[in-house]
């Protein structure tokens, strides 16, 4: 191409340095971009440094100008600094962008939002706390009033609690402080009769020795006078006074109650001049078994009372011992006489099944109560007819031992 002429533009360097740093750009306060030539002179900078060298600029003393290349940008301590070439001027744009400053903005943002959630989470703590000190001081308070709880602070009681749960906790507290002052209370009072009982037991012991002792003389004055039935009956009433008052819920062999069964019963027979008669059949095979005292005298007074009253013919009691399977003990009493009236016989069934019953017969009802209290999987069962009455006493062997 064949040069004509030359053609000299005067542009003026604020007017150059206001196009490419445009002051209403975003990125105005952290970036810089220099017009230079070949030689590295400035042409025009936003700090308006034109006729400088690169290297004289105090601002960028960090930036090695030499090293720059022309395809990407360098890091340059904190600036981020590239050039592009002016194709036909002999030109170059640098840009350099001052990280530092650049970040400025986004550092506080990080620090605005730091501190916003810290204000946040602090102003929620403090309401969480103001929130749940009353609960939190409720459950130490209960806390506290449980473990003051002992024998020697019965009175202790939680009061004023503020939340549903909590007044859930605190009634339940109080009705179970109450129920265990209740209980401690019928305790002391139990003892307290237990240990008048036992007074007045000491203070009746003297009555007994005193009765024995008469016993024993007029049966001597009996027999030394011939009068050998009234000694016989009076040895046999001792013998069944004695039986019965000491250890009067002790256990005692099986033998021990058949003797005093036939002393009582034979009192009986010349009380009611012969009008019935009885067997005890012992089938337990001589085996060494103990039972409470006196567990078949409620059957056998129910029999002579009211089956033989008014009986036409000649009373029959029968009473049986055995073992059924190894596993149980029956006691059975059954007589011929007159029955039991078939309502009767219900409700005394379920006097022995349930221990609730309309039946009010003092000495079954009190044998019922006794033999569970004894031997708790024990079952009686009564059955009757007019021709007579059966009772069967079914004790556990392991509830024995």
């Amino acid at each position: 191409m064949k040069i004509t002429g030359s053609i000299l533009l005067f542009i003026s360097p604020d007017k150059m340095n206001s196009a490419i740093n445009n002051p209403d750009s975003q990125v105005y306060p952290f970036t810089d971009k220099l017009l230079v030539d070949s030689s590295g002179r400035l042409i025009c900078s936003k700090d308006r440094n034109t006729g400088k060298i690169l290297g004289s600029l105090e601002n960028y003393k960090a930036i090695d100008w030499d090293s720059l290349s022309s395809d990407s940008g360098d890091m340059q301590g904190d600036y981020l600094v590239s050039q592009i070439p002016l194709e036909h001027f002999d030109l170059h744009l640098i840009n350099i962008v001052d990280y530092r400053q650049m970040t400025k903005d986004l550092e506080a943002l990080w620090t605005t939002i730091t501190l916003a959630i810290s204000a946040i989470l602090l102003v929620s703590m403090l309401v969480a706390y103001v929130l749940c000190h009353k609960f939190i001081f409720s459950i130490e308070n209960v806390a506290a009033k449980m473990n003051l709880f002992d024998e020697h602070h019965l009175d202790v009681e939680i009061r004023n609690m503020s939340r549903n749960e909590l007044r859930i906790i605190e009634s339940s507290f109080n009705r179970m402080l109450g129920q265990i002052r209740g209980l401690l209370d019928e305790n002391k009072q139990q003892y307290k009769k237990i240990c008048e009982a036992e007074l007045k037991s000491l203070e009746l012991q003297i009555n007994p020795h005193f009765l024995f002792n008469t016993l024993d003389s007029i049966c001597w004055t009996a027999a030394q006078e011939n009068c050998l039935t009234v000694s016989e009956q009076l040895n046999k009433l001792a013998a069944i006074l004695r039986h019965t008052v000491y250890n009067m819920n002790c256990v005692v062999p099986l033998q021990d109650e058949i003797c005093w069964m036939q002393n009582y019963l034979d009192l009986q027979k010349s009380r009611f001049h012969g009008r019935f008669s009885y067997d005890i059949h012992d089938l337990t095979k001589g085996r060494r078994i103990y039972i409470h005292k006196l567990l078949l005298q409620p059957f056998l007074e129910n029999a002579l009372i009211h089956g033989f009253e008014n009986l036409p013919r000649k009373g029959r009691l029968e009473i049986a011992c055995r073992i059924t399977g190894q596993s149980h003990l029956l006691l059975q009493v059954s007589d011929n006489g007159c029955g039991i009236p078939e309502d009767k016989v219900r409700e005394i069934n379920l006097l022995f099944t349930t221990g609730r019953s309309a039946f009010t017969g003092i000495g079954l009802t009190n044998i019922a109560y006794r033999t569970k209290g004894y031997y708790p999987h024990s079952r009686i069962f009564v059955s009757s007819s007019p021709m007579g009455t059966c009772f069967k006493i079914f004790i556990p062997m392991n509830e024995m031992e």
